[in-house]
């Protein structure tokens, strides 16, 4: 099973009569204000305590087969932060039955982990049916902006 792309984006809509894709504000970065006191916190367990933001987004991934038949894979998605700590994952089993050539796999993120500014990477790794490993496919990156502010007392 091949990815064929990977994107972030705030919607994706099919359209009932085409089956077309449209993908809405693809997101290439975000910004979030922080208190300064939370962020200290946050960053001295990063792993364990990145502040969860509210947020409504897609990770939309076009998969086309390899060969014939059906196609079934595990995908995994790991969410990675500027300094490499995952700060989230999930596995997600695809099947690309045998009258179809591509399949469109479509995550909705209800909420967004948040520890530091950088570059936070979408990590998309495919496990083929009958395969021990995983094998990274696509790495979708994200710009984030942490604003520190002085806590108001």
């Amino acid at each position: 099973m091949k990815n064929i792309w990977t994107v972030f984006c705030q919607q994706s809509i099919i359209d009932s009569e085409t089956n077309n894709l449209s993908l809405l504000n693809v997101t290439e970065k975000l910004e979030f204000t922080m208190p300064r006191d939370v962020h200290k916190k946050v960053l001295a367990n990063r792993e364990n305590n990145p502040i969860i933001v509210p947020a409504s987004f897609e990770l939309v991934s076009l998969w086309e087969k390899e060969k014939r038949g059906n196609e079934k894979a595990d995908i995994l998605v790991e969410l990675h932060d500027s300094g490499g700590v995952k700060l989230r994952d999930f596995i997600q089993p695809i099947e690309i039955k045998d009258i179809y050539k591509r399949l469109r796999f479509r995550n909705r993120v209800g909420e967004f982990p948040v520890t530091n500014s950088g570059i936070y990477h979408f990590a998309v790794s495919v496990k083929e049916e009958g395969k021990k490993n995983y094998k990274k496919v696509s790495d979708t990156p994200v710009e984030i902006i942490v604003n520190i502010v002085d806590d108001r007392k």
